[in-house]
């Protein structure tokens, strides 16, 4: 790495450090103040991965503590970027569960109506797909495609990457 990417690591490394001490130092407050935390903290995350520095994203995105029913659009993309971390990493078990622990908390709290969910499932249709999963690739498909065409008809985008997406797994 080179010299100014070591002082960009650093400085996300310090950031993150003045946060923990910043908020931990508050107690009264604590519950509040952990939520805001932990959302500064999937921030510095992202950053990380935006950086390439995928071991630094699953350290954070492993010992977040989520509040899933406060901020559920911030527990899914720690899941999301935590995917797609061991994707990169090639650990592919991994990623599985992260993208299905995403997808899972898209639907359960935005629903199918946010594009989101329907991205979701999606990328866990392709993870399955890339692992020679082809009942699972083509259900994930086949959900994602289904609510697509509900909301913005067969002739979206989307609906018509999906149905590529079918017919590759198909053949």
């Amino acid at each position: 790495m080179n010299e100014r990417g070591d002082e960009q690591a650093s400085t996300l490394f310090f950031r993150e450090s003045l946060l923990h001490e910043m908020f931990f130092s508050e107690k009264p407050r604590l519950a509040e103040l952990t939520v805001r935390y932990e959302a500064l903290r999937c921030d510095i995350m992202r950053q990380y991965y935006e950086n390439k520095e995928y071991g630094n994203v699953i350290r954070i995105a492993t010992t977040l503590d989520i509040h899933e029913d406060i901020d559920p659009d911030v527990s899914s993309e720690v899941c999301y970027y935590e995917a797609q971390a061991y994707a990169k990493m090639e650990n592919y078990p991994m990623a599985k569960d992260a993208f299905f622990r995403e997808f899972e908390l898209r639907k359960k709290y935005l629903g199918w109506e946010d594009d989101h969910t329907i991205l979701a499932c999606q990328n866990l249709g392709v993870l399955h797909s890339f692992c020679n999963e082809r009942e699972d690739a083509l259900a994930c498909f086949r959900e994602a495609y289904d609510h697509e065409v509900k909301k913005n008809g067969s002739d979206s985008e989307m609906a018509k990457k999906l149905l590529q997406y079918i017919d590759v797994v198909r053949s």
